[in-house]
């Protein structure tokens, strides 16, 4: 028991600074639900390998008191309500001590690498550089490529790309593109998944007869196509449940009483207080413009409810049509077909798509296979540094 304490103790000591995307905070993870989700492979890396993360937020004393609740993080953030850009300048001073002690800096998205950057120059300190999407893809879906937004994206990542040490893509589409513009080594790039906790979604989803229901959770954004999907269900006599929030909220509940759509519409919340409404549903769909690695669709999977997702770079990555899930187009006739082709699926069917969908998403994208090659990553840069 004594020596277990001991190497206990020496293994904390490995520190690691995280830089949350430029803007971020541990409060808005929150809001959005996602706050445990996002902390668990840290959680799993000092359980399993004693890394304890230092997070770099731009948020206020609030992130400090959501931090305590943590073993495995301290959380150095903007606790001295400094304007933003006195903050962000001064980063480097104020937590000099942290980046004295460290052993690399990884970032949590590829915006906000530019302050991370310059405390690994400052500091001497290896950089990994994380990429959960593709930055500027999202940025010309958004706002267009003729917008002011789209060409400081471009310069933005034309300066910062290959200033890392280190590229983590969540997929190979990602980091071929990404090699190819920016002439990234291969050496530099590693293929890290977005990752899924089982625990989180047990026990699974069981298969009964049909509800004649369907549920949406996400960001009600353009990106998410919810307004297709909404047109799609159109006179099926289908009830829809959606969860989430954003700037098209209004637009889809007029949507939905116009077309006299039956309909649950609620808040965002965490994955525990979702799963009752998923028990409600037939299957979950995505009918996105546009995606990376979708958490929501892996998690989906490893829950083993049926899916639907369009057929676009970061779905079809993920569900093979008719094997783990079914694909379609982002138009409105699609979206409806493939609906309709679900409920003509016997219960055989459906159950042999969840269970390929579960067997794959579990090989792939299991927190304890994801956190062990994140740390044989760590290693790697080290040993190199």
């Amino acid at each position: 028991m004594g020596w277990d304490l001991v190497n206990r103790k020496s293994r904390v000591v490995k520190h690691i600074a995280l830089f949350l995307t430029f803007g971020g905070s541990l409060k808005i993870w929150k809001e959005n639900g996602i706050l445990e989700r996002e902390l668990r492979i840290y959680q799993e890396l000092y359980n399993k390998h004693g890394i304890f993360t230092n997070i770099i937020s731009y948020g206020n004393k609030e992130d400090l008191i959501i931090g305590k609740k943590f073993k495995f993080i301290k959380v150095f953030t903007n606790s001295f309500g400094l304007h933003p850009r006195i903050y962000n300048l001064i980063i480097p001073i104020l937590f000099y001590k942290i980046f004295l002690k460290i052993k690399l800096i990884k970032t949590n998205q590829f915006y906000g690498v530019h302050l991370a950057k310059r405390v690994s120059t400052l500091f001497k300190k290896p950089l990994i550089i994380r990429q959960g999407y593709n930055y500027l893809l999202h940025i010309k879906k958004e706002f267009g490529e003729k917008s002011n937004k789209f060409h400081n994206a471009l310069l933005y990542e034309k300066k910062y790309a290959n200033s890392g040490n280190i590229n983590i893509f969540t997929s190979e589409k990602i980091a071929l593109e990404y090699k190819k513009n920016y002439k990234i080594g291969e050496k530099k790039i590693h293929i890290l998944p977005n990752y899924v906790c089982l625990k989180d979604w047990s026990p699974s989803y069981k298969i009964k007869k049909k509800k004649n229901t369907l549920i949406f959770f996400g960001r009600f954004t353009e990106q998410k196509n919810i307004l297709n999907l909404i047109k799609a269900i159109k006179g099926l006599d289908k009830k829809i449940i959606i969860i989430g929030e954003g700037k098209l909220k209004k637009k889809i509940c007029e949507l939905l009483k116009q077309y006299k759509i039956k309909y649950i519409l609620k808040n965002r919340m965490t994955p525990k207080k979702i799963i009752p409404f998923l028990r409600q549903s037939d299957f979950f769909i995505l009918p996105s413009l546009y995606e990376g690695n979708p958490k929501t669709l892996i998690e989906m999977m490893i829950f083993r409810i049926p899916v639907i997702a369009s057929k676009v770079e970061g779905n079809k990555e993920i569900i093979i049509h008719n094997k783990t899930g079914l694909l379609s187009e982002t138009n409105v006739k699609s979206l409806r077909q493939s609906i309709q082709k679900f409920y003509k699926l016997s219960l055989k069917q459906k159950k042999e798509i969840t269970t390929s969908a579960f067997l794959f998403a579990k090989k792939q994208f299991d927190i304890s296979i994801v956190a062990e090659k994140e740390f044989r990553i760590y290693t790697t840069i080290l040993n190199n540094a």
